[in-house]
């Protein structure tokens, strides 16, 4: 922005800073002939009308007054005047005064091809205005591919860690049934056991009427007997599946724990690569909004310095014609034999004549390139905004 202020005070002031030094003695030669040529009232009115005063303000509110050249109004005067003097002859022979009049008008071409310079580095500055914009929307895409490459190489890992999370998700999934399968079996073989425990009591009843000691002992023995038969299955089948049960349960808790930590590293994953998609997209928005704000600057500020480029390129073509007549007229005040195209010498009325019906001096010198303003190139924007449909459908299947 700095800049673009700076090349708009340069737009219509730095030329007229480098007229003022070369203009100044050019314009007390003019001063000299008006003095000759005028009385005291005409010299006032022509030094009022001979300068232009330009004021501009700068980016420090300082106020800076850059005198100019003449204007074209003030050339014409100044013309008219030395004419009607050449016609009288108030200023025949006057060697002196033609020198310092010459020598002053070649510093005023002198001041005007130097304007036109500037003038011409102006209006290619406004033209290389835009390429910085584009050079600063490019200087942008490059800081963002940085972080559209950290999402590319999130991206092209994140659908094998959600296979895997699928993968390890089906896993827990069976080693759940499998424990839960298992833990049934242990309730149910731990039931089966208390309920066929209970068939197998306390049975040390005293049948002193009925049995002696020896058969109460073979009773009991042959009781127990029969119950260890029938319970020792059982009790088999219930290690067995305690022990299932100990080994899937640490099974089911390990694989519980991988398939989290397998989730959590994926969400990690979709976060980052999420945040430096949106990192990536902002900037180049970001990019875009400057580039167009700096592009739509940098086209008025060309077509303003245009079109004072053009005024001024104009008015200096204008006051070239004007002082290259007033030369011609000056060749009548000195004298000098003057000769035509044939070598036969000329009167001074044929000279005067012949300044008067003078075809109109190339100015093609002064001619200002204004260049064009070149097309306006599409900003790179990235339609993968997370959270779209396509950014879903594109980052997210796997």
């Amino acid at each position: 922005f700095g800049s673009r202020a700076r090349l708009k005070q340069i737009g219509f002031v730095a030329h007229a800073g480098r007229w003022k030094m070369k203009l100044q003695s050019a314009l007390h030669i003019l001063f000299l002939l008006v003095v000759r040529c005028s009385g005291t009232d005409d010299i006032l009115a022509m030094l009022q009308s001979s300068l232009r005063v330009k004021t501009s303000s700068n980016s420090s509110s300082e106020t800076d007054t850059v005198q100019s050249a003449p204007d074209v109004a003030t050339v014409s005067s100044l013309e008219n005047l030395v004419l009607n003097r050449v016609k009288d002859g108030t200023l025949k022979g006057d060697v002196k005064l033609t020198a310092s009049v010459n020598a002053s008008i070649k510093k005023m071409f002198t001041s005007i091809i130097a304007a036109t310079g500037s003038n011409q580095k102006l209006m290619r500055a406004s033209v290389r205005a835009f390429k910085k914009c584009k050079t600063n929307m490019w200087a942008n895409y490059r800081r963002a591919l940085p972080l559209e490459k950290k999402h590319f190489m999130i991206a092209r890992v994140y659908p094998k860690c959600i296979t895997a999370e699928n993968a390890l998700r089906l896993e827990l999934q069976r080693v759940k049934k499998t424990y839960r399968t298992a833990f049934n079996i242990f309730k149910n073989n731990k039931r089966l056991m208390k309920a066929k425990g209970k068939g197998c009591g306390n049975v040390c009843t005293n049948h002193k009427a009925t049995e002696n000691y020896h058969e109460q002992l073979q009773r009991l023995y042959d009781f127990y007997g029969k119950c260890k038969k029938k319970l020792i299955p059982i009790s088999k089948r219930l290690e067995s599946a305690k022990k299932l049960v100990k080994k899937e349960s640490v099974k089911s808790a390990i694989t519980k724990a991988k398939y989290w930590a397998m989730r959590r590293k994926c969400m990690t994953m979709a976060y980052m690569q999420n945040i430096r998609k949106c990192q990536s997209v902002a900037r180049l928005q970001i990019s875009c909004r400057g580039y167009g704000s700096c592009w739509n600057a940098a086209r008025r500020n060309y077509y303003r310095n245009k079109k004072g480029v053009m005024r001024e390129e104009s008015n200096m073509k204008i006051e070239w014609r004007g002082l290259k007549r007033i030369q011609c007229y000056l060749q009548v005040i000195d004298d000098k034999p003057k000769k035509d195209a044939k070598g036969k010498t000329m009167s001074n009325t044929a000279v005067l004549n012949s300044c008067i019906r003078m075809k109109r001096p190339n100015t093609r010198h002064l001619n200002i390139h204004y260049g064009r303003i070149p097309k306006k190139p599409r900003c790179p924007t990235d339609r993968m905004c997370p959270c779209s449909v396509f950014y879903v459908n594109t980052v997210y299947k796997v």
